[in-house]
């Protein structure tokens, strides 16, 4: 199995994921190619087959969806992207006046102040410093071992303290760029949504708690943690490919076109492929259910603003999808 291609579109999964987690302070730069125009470039035969497959992805296409209900103000369902590029920061200032429209808005966590922000990271770092022990284990090959140690001072992390992480936390770790795990203090898509509705004085919600969010990703086995960083230790550029990949699909208000890119890029088998399927369900899908059933008293009442992950919105089992089964009227926008 080529297990490398894998765990670049599992990295992608885990981008869209990491809305809470410990920063460090650093002046790296961001990096990564775009996958999608190298194939278009290099590998023709990739390139249209990605385009091919992209294409089919139910609702890939949209960033922001108008909910209607008979008798009620339209809402508006928005994808976020937990970091804080310019180019993302555009696509929410494009939404911003329907935010500004809205009576209510909710993100997956909420509005959280600084101080609650700083007291969340103590929080997940105190769970994932836990009784761990031996993570950089998990890592099988010593030579593959000695690669992720060698990359763990760009992540302000030394080798003693990355072993008695939990292997949930470590892997996060390795999932975004490090341009993003030491931007500590700057606003993020998620954040500038919750800033706008408080200039307006619309009050905002959670559709998630913290921890809700984080027996997510704590349920993923060691076991499929080691052979992820294993992947990395061989191509440590995956990381910021997958990343500036994802955000330039997301520009274009197409970021479920991430996961076809990622296989076709990589030239991914059907097994590895179905493995990230799996994988990325039980961290997004699943959550979905519990989205969508707290955001619905919220468009009942209508002028919600609800602002999500972007790759929860597409999918059979995206809120998209969701909404409609729930009998609303949800038409793109853009």
């Amino acid at each position: 199995m080529r297990l490398r291609s894998f765990c670049a579109a599992l990295g992608i999964a885990l981008a869209a994921f990491c809305s809470t987690q410990p920063a460090f302070a650093s002046s790296s730069q961001c990096g990564g190619v775009d996958l999608v125009a190298r194939m278009k470039r290099d590998d023709r035969a990739a390139f249209h087959a990605y385009e091919k497959e992209a294409g089919k992805a139910v609702n890939g296409h949209g960033l922001l969806w108008r909910i209607e209900k008979p008798g009620a103000q339209p809402s508006h369902l928005f994808g976020t992207f937990h970091a804080d590029d310019p180019r993302l920061m555009r696509m929410v200032e494009k939404a911003a006046p329907e935010i500004r429209k809205s009576k209510s808005a909710a993100t997956e966590i909420g509005d959280m102040t600084k101080l609650a922000k700083a007291l969340t990271v103590a929080r997940i770092t105190l769970k994932a410093m836990s009784g761990a022990e031996n993570t950089l284990a998990l890592v099988k090959d010593e030579a593959k071992r000695k690669r992720i140690e060698a990359m763990l001072p760009d992540r302000m992390l030394d080798a003693a303290s990355a072993d008695k992480m939990q292997p949930w936390l470590l892997l996060t770790m390795f999932a975004l760029p490090v341009c993003q795990l030491t931007r500590a203090d700057k606003e993020t898509v998620d954040d500038r949504v919750v800033a706008i509705a408080n200039e307006r004085k619309i009050p905002v919600e959670a559709l998630e708690t913290v921890d809700e969010q984080l027996d997510a990703i704590s349920s993923v086995d060691g076991d499929f943690v080691g052979r992820y960083l294993a992947s990395i230790a061989d191509r440590p550029e995956m990381i910021d490919d997958a990343f500036e990949t994802m955000i330039r699909l997301y520009a274009e208000s197409r970021v479920a076109y991430a996961m076809p890119a990622m296989r076709h890029a990589f030239k991914m088998s059907d097994e590895e492929f179905e493995l990230n399927k799996v994988f990325t369900k039980k961290l997004l899908g699943d959550r979905n259910l519990r989205m969508a059933e707290r955001a619905a008293p919220m468009i009942d009442k209508g002028g919600a603003f609800l602002a999500v992950g972007a790759l929860h919105l597409s999918g059979e089992d995206g809120l998209v999808e969701l909404f409609r089964k729930r009998g609303y009227r949800v038409t793109r926008v853009w």
